[in-house]
C-alpha cells in the first residue's frame, strides 16, 4: 500500500473509505506516512488536472474527503482545493465559453459529488467556508448558460445532472442540510 495508495483508489474506487481509514490509522503511529500519502495524492491530482482525466479527478477528490474524515488532512484543506477549483468557474470569455462551461460544469459536479463523503465533517468543523463554497456554486448555476446540444446530451438537459445534485444538498429554501 505504501508504494502507491492513490493509484489503488483510482483502480478500486469502492475501497476508497477503507483506504482513507487505513491511512488515518497508520497516520496515528507515523505522521510521515500520512504526509507522504498527501504529497502523492497532490501530485496525482495535479497530473489528473493537467490531463483532464475527469474520472481520476473525481476519485482523488473522494479519497481526499476520506482523508479529511480520518483527520489526515484538515477539512479546511479540502475546502481550499474546492475554492481553487471554483476560481476557474466562469472565467472564460469569447470563443472559449463552451469549453469553459464544460470545464466549469465538471468542477462543480466534482465538488458536489465529493460533498456526501465529507459533508458532515465540513459542516461541523467549517460551516462558514462550506456555505461560501455552496454560495459560489449557487451563483454559478444561476448564471450559467443552459444551452445544450441535444445530440450529445445524456439527459434532457445538462442542467438536470448538476442542479439535481445541488438541490438535493440544499434541502429547501435557504436551509442547508448536509
Amino acid at each position: 500500500m505504501t508504494s502507491s495508495p492513490e493509484l489503488s483508489v483510482t483502480q478500486l474506487p469502492v475501497k476508497t473509505p477503507v483506504y482513507g481509514t487505513l491511512v488515518g490509522l497508520m497516520n496515528i503511529k507515523n505522521f510521515d506516512f500520512g504526509k507522504e500519502v498527501v504529497h502523492r495524492l497532490g501530485a496525482e491530482l495535479e497530473v489528473a488536472l493537467q490531463k483532464a482525466d475527469t474520472k481520476s479527478i473525481k476519485l482523488l477528490l473522494r479519497f481526499l474527503a476520506e482523508l479529511a474524515n480520518a483527520n489526515v488532512v484538515l477539512p479546511s484543506a479540502l475546502l481550499s482545493i474546492f475554492d481553487q477549483m471554483l476560481v476557474t468557474v466562469g472565467e472564460n470569455k469569447g470563443d472559449e465559453v463552451i469549453l469553459g462551461q464544460r470545464r466549469s460544469d465538471f468542477f462543480v459536479y466534482a465538488i458536489l459529488s465529493t460533498l456526501p463523503y465529507a459533508g458532515r465533517e465540513l459542516a461541523d468543523r467549517n460551516p462558514e467556508e462550506l456555505d461560501r463554497v455552496l454560495d459560489t456554486i449557487e451563483a454559478y448555476l444561476s448564471k450559467r448558460s443552459s444551452a445544450v446540444n441535444a445530440v450529445v446530451a445524456v439527459y434532457d438537459t445538462e442542467e438536470v445532472r448538476i442542479c439535481g445534485i445541488f438541490c438535493v444538498l440544499r434541502g429547501g429554501e435557504g436551509r442547508r442540510t448536509y
